[in-house]
């Protein structure tokens, strides 16, 4: 089994690449990327810029042999995810949840954006030729809440 970490993601990246104005930045999530929210320039922009962060976290010497390969992504963050915002001065906004805190947040929407990128980033390295069903054939997401955003993480496991 293979570990990728990592720590302290980003939870907004641009989406902009302007040379002479402050980029745009969105939060990460597959609704956001793929609902239309964005354009596909933009698109293409935001994931390069998600690419790059998760290849940099990529152990240099990873060589996987056994096909096909079984992936799970462990999201640890806060309960209260979905109401993490970037305000106008570029900083992270959160607040702990109330005691009677409800999540309205989706699992799938916060974490398929990570195994997308991540799936991609590990197929530029080389990793493995594709990502499809035969290189790829069992995606898994789990949640669990910390209590501080600061110690969020994703562990990308590969088996």
């Amino acid at each position: 089994m293979v570990e990728i970490l990592l720590n302290r993601y980003p939870t907004h990246l641009p989406y902009t690449n302007n040379k002479k104005a402050p980029n745009k930045y969105v939060k990460l999530n597959y609704q956001n990327v793929y609902n239309g929210k964005i354009s596909r320039f933009s698109r293409n922009v935001l994931m390069e810029n998600i690419h790059k962060y998760i290849c940099k976290r990529i152990p240099q010497d990873l060589n996987i042999e056994e096909f096909p390969i079984k992936v799970s992504l462990d999201l640890y963050t806060v309960i209260n995810y979905g109401d993490v915002r970037r305000n106008k001065n570029g900083n992270i906004s959160w607040k702990p949840p109330k005691e009677n805190y409800e999540p309205s947040w989706d699992l799938d929407n916060a974490a398929t954006i990570w195994i997308k990128a991540g799936l991609d980033a590990l197929k530029k390295n080389n990793v493995f030729p594709d990502d499809n069903i035969k290189y790829v054939n069992s995606i898994e997401y789990n949640f669990y809440p910390i209590k501080e955003f600061k110690e969020r993480k994703i562990i990308m496991r590969i088996k």
